[in-house]
């Protein structure tokens, strides 16, 4: 296998964005350092669009409906919910999403 023809999109999205930050760039970041943590952000930004997202996931079941709320990419159960009728199911659903402060609600099936 030869590395020297693989190319990461990671690293070509970080090096346009140090070259766009480092454009408009003053003279407050002499040696580069918080244009290369600008450009960092901005790449793990793009890359990960749900980092910083808070999430209330739904699990649906006949029986039973599981709750988790996630920041990014690690949900924390908080809820199981024993309700059949899906009215007050889904009020239920809805009051856990205001208390969370969700900005997302994900429904599995």
């Amino acid at each position: 296998c030869n590395s020297g023809s693989l190319s990461l999109p990671l690293y070509s999205s970080f090096e346009d964005h140090v070259s766009s930050i480092a454009s408009g760039s003053s003279n407050n970041d002499p040696d580069g350092t918080m244009t290369i943590i600008n450009a960092a952000a901005q790449v793990t930004q793009d890359q990960f669009k749900l980092l910083g997202i808070r999430t209330l996931g739904v699990d649906y079941g006949l029986a039973r409906t599981g709750v988790a709320v996630s920041v990014g990419y690690n949900p924390e159960p908080i809820d199981i919910i024993e309700e059949t009728n899906a009215t007050v199911l889904a009020h239920r659903v809805v009051q856990l999403a205001l208390s969370q402060q969700v900005q997302r609600v994900i429904l599995g099936l």
